[in-house]
């Protein structure tokens, strides 16, 4: 009865160990799956948008404006554009926590308003017009005044992405840690049932041999012969 105890004892520490491990590893592989998808993906995805406004834009319209030069850049502007929008699409396709879609709806607005001044201005270049009104916007500062915060903010998108990364790679951490210390406590109980059980068996199949009576024999009397005496 004792034996069949035991036995359940171990039977059920292994079905819990089965049980929690299986519920530790779907956390770590969801919370890996969001670092990986949701953060370390994205991140290359926002360089990129902000490197549109960094080296295209500011490069042709800010400082001093030479319109042959934007006129010559315009492909590769446009191209810059298409390759941005293209990116920041597959990013807004990502799971993001309140935080982060509040800063990603105040981009889209300095986007918006950013690219409407741009796109006039990238216009009056392809065709030769209103050129004056471009080296105005230009020198007035127009153009840093508007992409600078878009820039700032999408950096910011990028710093939060890491503090989150971080927050979740220290849950995985804590979850695994705690998993640890419960195998240790299963692996203590499981070495005493064992011991139990190993014991049991012992006493069950393993009898002692009787101890065999030791016989005393009695001390053997010498025979003592007199010599007789010589007359």
């Amino acid at each position: 009865m004792r034996k069949n105890i035991l036995m359940m004892l171990l039977t059920l520490i292994m079905l819990s160990v089965a049980i929690y491990g299986k519920m530790v590893e779907a956390n770590i592989n969801e919370n890996a799956s969001s670092v990986v998808n949701d953060m370390l993906k994205p991140q290359p995805w926002l360089s990129k948008a902000f490197d549109y406004y960094g080296t295209p834009i500011q490069s042709n319209f800010t400082g001093v404006y030479d319109s042959i030069k934007v006129k010559e850049n315009l492909k590769d502007i446009k191209q810059w554009r298409v390759s941005r929008d293209s990116v920041w699409a597959a990013y807004l396709k990502g799971n993001m926590s309140e935080q982060e879609k509040a800063l990603v709806s105040k981009v889209n607005q300095e986007t918006k308003q950013a690219d409407e001044l741009v796109d006039k201005l990238i216009e009056n270049a392809n065709y030769n017009k209103d050129l004056a009104y471009n080296d105005s916007i230009v020198k007035s500062g127009k153009v840093d005044e508007l992409i600078n915060p878009c820039m700032d903010d999408i950096n910011a998108l990028i710093d939060l992405q890491s503090s989150e990364g971080e927050v979740l790679v220290s849950q995985m951490q804590s979850t695994l840690k705690t998993f640890s210390n419960f195998m240790v406590g299963v692996l203590s109980l499981s070495f005493i049932l064992f011991g139990s059980l190993v014991y049991q068996y012992y006493k069950e199949n393993v009898k002692p041999q009787p101890k065999k009576k030791v016989v005393r024999k009695a001390p053997v009397k010498k025979k003592v012969t007199t010599k007789k005496k010589t007359v």
